[in-house]
């Protein structure tokens, strides 16, 4: 298992016996929610909670800004059907997959390590293990409906129907009515690496990107046993069916450009895509600066896409940033269109923006309304199209002085589109330092970003949740800001919108993050809460949970927190002060397994990376039951303090290796605690290796010994030249002296 890398995209994972699961909890299933969802994606209101009503705090849905705000709600309303996975009777509504949904009293969690998760949350303060379905490749996204699974998944390797070795993205369909006994229903290739997904009635909408060289190096037609598309970047569109649960691809569209981004409707999609040029004659095209939007009829509910007509114009639209860049067009009323481009070839450095209106009310013959060149510097900005107005941050950064780096005044400017062939600039309000994305609430817009700071003592990135009262779009009015992280910090919400989590019953936001306190030594990660009233926001409580969290969200008067190594229950009545209720492993780092009599396997598990634990286990498992796809195969367990754990074998006796720290001041050469400029100490962490001895002989492992190594002493490391900030090598190579 590896530490989550700080990126917009999940990692690409093999998922194998190796990785154990914990079960736990009670049983019970309710029927799903019947909340009707929102047509288009220009509402962006939270719905109604799942056992929402009377009662305390908690009993809010997830409340993530999006259309559908309730998709991850699982099968509600008039989506929900009698046929397995859906029948043509479903509404055509769109509808936002996710890592995870709820339908009823089970939660279903896409795993990058475990594969697709069911749990029993009927008793939320100790939701129960049902079953797990693995999944080889990485999980992106999926939909449940009625206990089938409808998932996409990217790096997977497989074969295509001719045989042919295939390597990309693809979709599979998985019944999970019984959980403990689930059953791949079939899969369709997508190719490329998938950027976004939407559901419309019984189909999903994916849109890849088909790379040259997509598979690593290997030319077109020499496949090497993986197989290739082109030496053209193409810009794919493709439906698969998933009625009755049956998994078949319908039609693509195939578009020669890169940094596809799509806005779904009931009846159409917008595609937004750089354009590349004509193949030369190595068969190689090269990107024109030039960007287009196509229109693509979707109102056969079976599946079946029509390539009506497209506009250009000059500029390259972005694929970078939050949803991959799917903010930068907007075509809620599905007649006219907005993009937010850059000038040139890319963003940044003055280069500028450019925004681009068409009128798609004859779909076979759009016209370009309007190209307005707009002043931005930023490499990726923050944009948010919303009820007739464009929100944008053009810019944002820092400036360098010698006491460090100080945030610049970032400007957010609010504009008026009513006018196609001239949109207006209304009014601007000014925050500090970066602005990821927007989350408009009526009147009111989160704006969601960092301040990065950098000095002599103190040095680190807080996340920052502004909160703007907009209703008079020429003065704008700034109401505050809630920040929250020590040290370096990060939240998921920056990369989409599908972990802001909002209750505005409540005026709670509820956002997942994961950071670095240099001076504690620690990773911090878990769910922050964010109060908010029409005319302030303030910063709550933070519960610290396991694991880079991707998902915080309201499950009856509990808060969940999912990352892909902890499943967590949290309450959260008091906000100042939210408390763990339950927690569960979902994943380890294996190091070791060794057979024992009696149908048991011992299994070391460690943390390398000090990732939020300070203790390895050694469990004995049922062998029968090494795979824990249905339930928890643990016989007994043992804690051993110290993490990067290596273990030596000797007949019934195993020697456990692992190192354990302490945080003390930093030492100079001379062993003098080192003093920062402000006459503070500077924090350091001195580790040591400890030798345990556990006795397997018994069907409970029992320590017999212990045995504590020398300390390596801590210090600015003068042979080096360098050091980062207390961190000597031995933060990356704990018991590499061993």
């Amino acid at each position: 298992m590896s530490i989550r890398s700080w990126s917009y995209l999940r990692p690409h994972s093999v998922l194998g016996a190796s990785l154990a699961l914990l079960a736990f909890g009670c049983s019970g299933d309710r029927a799903p929610s019947n909340e009707p969802r929102a047509t288009g994606q220009s509402d962006f209101t939270s719905v109604a909670a799942l056992g929402a009503g009377n009662g305390g705090p908690g009993r809010g849905g997830f409340a993530v800004p999006g259309a559908t705000s309730d998709a991850a709600q699982g099968a509600g309303g008039s989506s929900a059907t009698a046929a397995k996975g859906g029948s043509s009777t479903t509404p055509r509504t769109v509808e936002e997959t996710d890592l995870y949904r709820l339908e009823g009293d089970r939660l279903y969690y896409l795993n990058a390590y475990r594969g697709l998760m069911v749990f029993d949350v009927s008793n939320v303060d100790a939701p129960r293990f049902l079953g797990r379905s693995p999944i080889y490749g990485s999980p992106e996204q999926m939909i449940v409906r009625n206990g089938v699974a409808t998932v996409v998944v990217s790096d997977w390797y497989g074969k295509m129907e001719d045989g042919t070795p295939f390597h990309g993205s693809i979709v599979r369909g998985i019944d999970a009515t019984n959980p403990a006994n689930m059953k791949v229903l079939g899969e369709a290739q997508l190719g490329g690496y998938v950027r976004d997904t939407r559901v419309v009635g019984d189909v999903i909408y994916a849109v890849t990107q088909k790379y040259p060289y997509y598979y690593y190096g290997w030319d077109a037609g020499v496949s090497s046993g993986v197989a290739v598309s082109s030496n053209t970047s193409q810009v794919n569109v493709a439906s698969v069916s998933f009625a009755g649960g049956v998994i078949q691809k319908k039609n693509e569209y195939n578009a020669a450009g890169a940094d596809g981004i799509f806005y779904v409707t009931p009846d159409a999609i917008l595609l937004g895509h750089q354009v590349y040029g004509a193949p030369d004659q190595n068969g190689y095209a090269q990107p024109t600066n030039t960007a287009s939007l196509d229109y693509i009829d979707i109102s056969d509910p079976g599946g079946t896409i029509a390539v009506r007509g497209h506009v250009t114009f000059e500029g390259t639209i972005s694929g970078w940033g939050t949803d991959n860049g799917r903010w930068n067009i907007d075509f809620a009323d599905q007649k006219t269109a907005h993009a937010l481009a850059c000038a040139q070839s890319y963003c940044g450095s003055g280069e500028g923006l450019v925004l681009a209106t068409a009128d798609f009310s004859n779909p076979d013959q759009p016209t370009l309304s309007s190209r307005v060149q707009l002043p931005g510097n930023s490499w990726s900005p923050a944009v948010r199209f919303d009820s007739g107005r464009m929100y944008l941050s053009p810019s944002g950064g820092y400036y360098y002085t010698s006491d460090g780096t100080v945030p610049t005044a970032t400007p957010i400017q609010i504009f008026d589109l009513a006018d196609p062939a001239a949109p207006v600039l209304k009014g601007t309000v000014n925050v500090t330092g970066e602005i990821w994305n927007f989350t408009p609430s009526g009147n009111r817009l989160f704006a969601l970003g960092n301040t990065y700071n950098s000095s002599a003592d103190s040095y680190g990135s807080k996340v920052d949740l502004h909160y703007l009262d907009v209703t008079n779009p020429a003065a704008p009015v700034a109401l505050g800001t809630a920040s929250f992280g020590q040290g370096w910090a990060w939240t998921p919400a920056a990369g989409t919108f599908k972990a802001f989590a909002k209750d505005d019953s409540q005026g709670l936001v509820v956002l997942p993050f994961s950071g670095y306190d240099y001076r504690s030594y620690g990773y911090n990660n878990g769910l922050q809460l964010i109060e908010f009233t029409p005319t302030s926001i303030a910063t709550s409580g933070a519960a610290h949970t396991r694991g880079w969290v991707e998902r915080g969200i309201f499950v009856k008067n509990r808060l969940v927190s999912l990352s892909d190594v902890s499943l967590a229950v949290v309450d959260y009545t008091r906000h100042a002060n939210p408390q763990v209720v339950s927690e569960v492993t979902l994943a380890r780092n294996v190091v070791n397994v060794m057979p024992q009599t009696g149908g048991a396997i011992a299994e070391l598990s460690s943390d390398f990376w000090d990732n939020d634990t300070s203790t390895s286990e050694l469990r004995m498992l049922d062998a029968a039951n090494v795979e824990e796809t249905s339930k928890d195969a643990t016989l007994a367990s043992l804690s051993l303090p110290g993490i990067n754990a290596r273990v030596f074998h000797d007949g019934n006796l195993s020697y456990v290796l692992s190192q354990v720290n302490r945080h003390a001041p930093c030492l100079d050469s001379a062993g003098s605690p080192v003093k920062g400029s402000s006459g503070v100490d500077v924090p350091c962490q001195y580790w040591h290796t400890r030798v345990q001895v556990v006795d397997r002989s018994a069907a409970t492992p029992s320590l017999r010994g212990v045995a504590d190594l020398p300390e390596e002493s801590d210090h600015y490391w003068w042979g080096w030249g360098w050091r980062w900030w207390g961190c000597g090598m031995y933060d990356w190579y704990y018991g590499a002296q061993t």
